[in-house]
């Protein structure tokens, strides 16, 4: 095919194959894949069981579904993995807990936990989904629904 004019300075000034650049480019290279913080713990998909111990870690790097079954009263501990307290590597993960209270029980939250509501698990039997995000590295905004109906 024959070019004209016009469509011979569509690439005036091109050094290189156009494809390899437009790949290279991004998405208007206002944000760049490094600027966002990589997350290096488990990908989300499998529900992490917790446990019907006395005190739980939410251990962030095993993922972001979480089941509880409760049964006495406890407190809820967010860490980043089982040695490492949060910190500024957690900020922005976020998940959900699922919580099954056997009866009156007491869930208490860790000191870095800011609820959303206000409200504690109650100390009632139920069902409880508890979501969470870590906004800060010693901070995680949690909220208390609940006690749900299924079905």
């Amino acid at each position: 095919a024959t070019l004209t004019t016009t469509e011979l300075n569509y690439v005036d000034g091109v050094t290189s194959a156009i494809q390899t650049q437009l790949n290279a480019k991004g998405a208007g290279d206002a944000v760049l894949a490094t600027d966002f913080q990589q997350w290096a713990g488990t990908q989300r998909a499998a529900v992490k069981a917790v446990g019907s111990t006395a005190n739980f870690n939410i251990e962030l790097d095993q993922g972001n579904l979480f089941t509880i079954s409760l049964s006495g009263a406890s407190t809820l501990t967010f860490k980043k993995n089982s040695s490492t307290a949060l910190n500024a590597d957690c900020i922005g993960v976020s998940g959900t807990i699922f919580l099954t209270n056997s009866g009156a029980n007491a869930q208490a939250m860790a000191s870095h936990c800011k609820k959303a509501s206000g409200v504690e698990i109650p100390a009632t039997a139920g069902d409880y989904i508890i979501p969470f995000t870590v906004i800060a590295a010693d901070k995680v905004l949690v909220d208390v629904i609940g006690p749900v109906t299924w079905g």
